[in-house]
Order: structure tokens, then sequence, then C-alpha cells
């Protein structure tokens, strides 16, 4: 939004009764839905990426679960290291993201600074 002035918007909230950790808490609070439909498709996202790194790396098609008689230590561990990472990557992405898109929709960051 241009010309928008951050500094006199917050100084009007405060007026009105709204001081800034106020005005924090609420856009916290506007953003968990939204926060929890992003992060939902993230983690769809996220296992499809999941998915391909996993065959890119030569493995087989399949993930090999913890409890899979025939699934190899090395493997499984392998497996869950490389979908760990790649889940809190896409996350941390979103969130950011998020934080950053409501941040230039409203003027206010939606967590701790």
């Amino acid at each position: 939004m241009r010309g928008f002035d951050r500094a006199r918007a917050g100084q009007a909230s405060s007026e009105a009764g709204h001081g800034p950790d106020e005005e924090a808490q609420r856009m916290a609070k506007v953003y968990e839905p939204v926060g929890f439909l992003v992060g939902t498709l993230g983690g769809l996202a996220a296992g499809q990426l999941f998915k391909r790194a996993w065959r890119s790396a030569g493995r087989s098609s399949y993930f090999p679960e913890p409890t899979a008689e025939r699934a190899r230590w090395p493997e499984v561990v392998a497996a869950a290291a490389l979908q760990g990472a790649v889940f809190s990557a896409v996350r941390a992405v979103i969130n950011r993201g998020g934080a950053a898109g409501l941040r230039r929709a409203t003027g206010n960051w939606p967590g701790h600074r």
C-alpha cells in the first residue's frame, strides 16, 4: 500500500485504546486461520517434494516404514531425516511468507518481532 503511514496508523490505534501489544495479539489471531489453511496446503506440497527428492536420490518409489520387516536401518533413518528436513524447510518458508504477506497487507507483523 503506497502512501500508508505506519507510524500514524500505530498512533491512531494507540489513541483508540489499542496499544502495540494489543494490536500484535489481534493480528496473530487474524492470522491463525489463514496460517492453518496455508500450512495444510504446504504440508501437502512438502509430501510431494519429499517423494520427488526420495526418487531422485535413486531410491525406490516407496517410502520405507520404520516397522516394515524388510526395511534396512540406514534406509529408514535416511528417509526419516530427509522427510524431516523437507517438511521443516517448507514450513519455515510458508510461515515466513505468510507473516510477510500479512505485514504488507496490514502493516503489522503477526508474531514476535
